[in-house]
């Protein structure tokens, strides 16, 4: 049995070729072993690697997608935010525009306040002089009425003074158209009745001045510098008339003569 057999390995004595050219064929087979599975572990580790970088690639893909959205949608913002820009320099010329005008404005306010201030404090001074006036005016106006109603009461006694003088000289005109009747009518024996007469009216001429003076009196009395000419104007008219009856006895005297 062992005789049959042929070992793998032949000794050196049964092959007429050398030992090196024996062990190339295993040497070959091993290093195709070993480069088939160097490939095989290459090609996996690279296939790992491939589909990594698909997926990455995917990834990438996907995100310049999303990358070429934003960019439009950042572009319609651009021009959005261009136009809002362009609305917004115009607001703010237009709010500076505004802002000069109420400036001016309000430099104009302010000069009409200081105008004001200064018209309301010289109107008040104004007002305050006004005020003045009108009270040194009221204490005048309050002098003329005192003076006023005295001279009412005044000019009341002087109507009644005049009444009273007119009556005295109604009966002293009439007294006298009396006594020139008497006399004209009269001898010259009726001369004691002529006296009488006479008498008489100097009693009512009496009479008529102690009214006067009762009438001159309370006029004296009122309190006003302008009633002074007055009373001696009627203390005048009295002694006038008093003075005036006292020639009829001198004209009746004549014509006692003559008869």
């Amino acid at each position: 049995m062992s005789s049959s057999r042929k070992p793998l390995i032949r000794n050196s004595s049964h092959s007429d070729r050398p030992t090196t050219m024996r062990n190339w064929p295993l040497f070959v087979f091993l290093m195709c072993l070993v480069l088939f599975f160097y490939i095989f572990y290459v090609y996996q580790a690279q296939g790992a690697t491939l589909s990594l970088a698909n997926e990455e690639v995917r990834q990438l893909s996907a995100q310049l997608s999303l990358t070429k959205g934003k960019l439009v949608g950042s572009l319609a913002d651009l021009e959005t935010s261009s136009s809002e820009k362009k609305s917004l320099t115009t607001q703010l010329e237009d709010v500076s525009k505004k802002s000069e005008e109420c400036m001016v404005s309000l430099r104009n306010t302010k000069l009409r306040v200081d105008t004001l201030e200064k018209d309301t404090k010289s109107n008040s001074d104004n007002y305050t002089k006004l005020q003045e006036e009108l009270a040194a005016l009221k204490v005048k106006s309050e002098e003329l009425q005192r003076n006023n109603t005295a001279l009412n009461s005044l000019v009341s006694t002087q109507d009644q003074l005049i009444t009273q003088l007119n009556q005295t000289i109604g009966i002293i005109k009439f007294e006298k158209e009396e006594l020139k009747n008497a006399a004209n009518l009269s001898p010259k024996t009726e001369k004691p009745e002529e006296k009488k007469q006479e008498e008489t009216t100097t009693q009512t001429h009496e009479k008529a001045q102690e009214v006067a003076k009762e009438a001159v009196q309370p006029s004296t009395t009122t309190p006003s510098s302008t009633q002074n000419p007055v009373g001696n104007l009627e203390e005048k008219e009295p002694e006038n008339q008093q003075e005036e009856p006292e020639p009829e006895p001198v004209a009746a005297e004549p014509e006692d003569k003559e008869t």
